[in-house]
């Protein structure tokens, strides 16, 4: 997320050699050098949002994929405007989630990466997103009306 440099077996992609992530360590170098970073970033935490005493940056949603498809749908219904989206399987709730929506303003889907799923209890059955808090609101009012 741009806290501080990414290690050097990260950075030339030696380190997932041995996890199977990608079929060399040249595609594991283009995988990690496209995950978005963002180096304005100087702190991070997180919380439920409703115990939240800061706005946040982003709101991560974790849900169903049919929930996620209403936030998708809420989040066009405006202006119409299509997502765009970029997913690697790697680094995918920090850079995919969070860097990509804070950097773009727009929102973010995501379906984990090996650490996210080793690490939380994301579930097979869920989908995350990440929503800009600028609009939050805008996609909370527009799933009112299309809910």
């Amino acid at each position: 997320m741009g806290l501080k440099e990414l290690p050097e077996k990260i950075l030339n992609g030696s380190q997932f050699d041995k996890m199977n992530v990608t079929s060399s360590q040249e595609s594991e170098k283009a995988l990690i050098d496209s995950v978005a970073k963002n180096n304005r970033i100087e702190a991070i935490a997180y919380m439920p949002l409703e115990d939240s005493k800061i706005e946040p940056d982003v709101v991560v949603i974790i849900a169903k994929p049919r929930q996620i498809f209403d936030l998708i749908r809420a989040n066009t219904y405006q202006e119409g405007k299509r997502m765009d989206n970029s997913v690697g399987g790697t680094q995918s709730l920090c850079g995919d989630i969070v860097v990509n929506s804070i950097q773009t303003n727009e929102p973010h889907i995501s379906f984990g990466c090996i650490g996210s799923h080793m690490a939380t209890e994301l579930s097979e059955d869920q989908v995350i997103i990440g929503i800009p808090i600028s609009k939050l609101e805008e996609i909370a009012n527009s799933l009112n009306i299309i809910n």
